[in-house]
């Protein structure tokens, strides 16, 4: 058997501890890493459920608006008939 000295064998065993400290490191890393991303999934969930929210409110808004404005419009369009029917019959009256 080849006898290695003492040192060469404490070295190499550093270096291995070493380079163990850094992959546990990268691991740290890598599950910190996970967690934001979880964390950035469920926050982005969130903010989508409460975008579709404010979509239905909107479209509720928006239909109630332009049923309003239907209705409006109705409304002039029969006061401006009135208007129309009286300004002819009186011109009518005052003809004869």
């Amino acid at each position: 058997m080849v006898e290695v000295p003492t040192s060469e064998v404490v070295r190499r065993l550093d270096g291995l501890e070493e380079k163990l400290d850094r992959v546990s490191e990268a691991m740290l890393t890598l599950v910190r890493v996970e967690e934001r991303q979880i964390q950035t999934a469920q926050t982005l969930d969130r903010v989508w459920r409460a975008v579709e929210e404010h979509d239905k409110r909107l479209s509720s808004v928006e239909t109630k608006y332009n049923t309003q404005i239907a209705g409006n419009f109705s409304k002039q369009a029969m006061w401006g008939v009135i208007v129309l029917l009286t300004g002819v019959i009186g011109y009518l009256v005052q003809i004869k």
